[in-house]
């Protein structure tokens, strides 16, 4: 009796399996949605727990998938209304000494994973000088991320997407030479105190 139905059979599981392979092989993996990247930190180092505490979800997936990042050398001292200043352009209230735009996806990493890798918790009360040398901005499409970071008191500001407009959070120092070999790479010009 499996002898008549046995070619059948196998036809059968044939048919099924070339189905199968044809509706699976050429798809393509779809992209995760917010809620799952939500719960991953591609870019995360040491604490992705921290990390995901310190940056919300719609912060992470603009600094993780920004189409243009722009490094800052910053005059430390903030610019007052009014006061001339010799530096033409400003970069949230600071004097703009030089600027590059990060090319690559090596280079994003870097500062991403860097700027993760250096969080150390939420700042509570106000920064102990905050003389800020460095900034970020992130874009991704209408979306803008503006980071300034002062390693002398290791205090970072981040401005932009998410329910808090401004969050202030501690900094670790450990990542600053990145932060150094990106300026030097681009030949950005530095106010020489530190």
């Amino acid at each position: 009796m499996l002898g008549r139905r046995l070619p059948a059979l196998l036809a059968f599981v044939c048919v099924g399996a070339a189905c199968m392979l044809v509706a699976c092989g050429d798809s393509k993996p779809r992209p995760p949605t917010k809620a799952e990247r939500a719960e991953t930190v591609p870019f995360a180092g040491r604490d992705a727990a921290q990390v995901l505490s310190a940056f919300p979800s719609d912060q992470r997936d603009v600094l993780e998938q920004a189409e243009t990042i722009t490094l800052y050398t910053l005059n430390p001292t903030p610019l007052r209304d009014g006061v001339l200043s010799p530096e033409k352009e400003r970069f949230r209230n600071y004097g703009v000494l030089g600027r590059a735009e990060i090319k690559g996806e090596d280079g994003h990493r870097r500062l991403v994973e860097a700027l993760y890798s250096g969080v150390r918790g939420e700042g509570a009360g106000p920064a102990s000088c905050f003389n800020p040398r460095h900034g970020l901005r992130f874009v991704k499409g209408a979306e803008t991320i503006d980071v300034l970071i002062c390693f002398e008191c290791t205090w970072v500001y981040i401005f932009g997407v998410g329910a808090t407009k401004e969050r202030r959070m501690l900094f670790g120092p450990g990542v600053k030479p990145v932060f150094d070999s990106a300026v030097r790479a681009h030949s950005l010009a530095e106010d020489g105190a530190k």
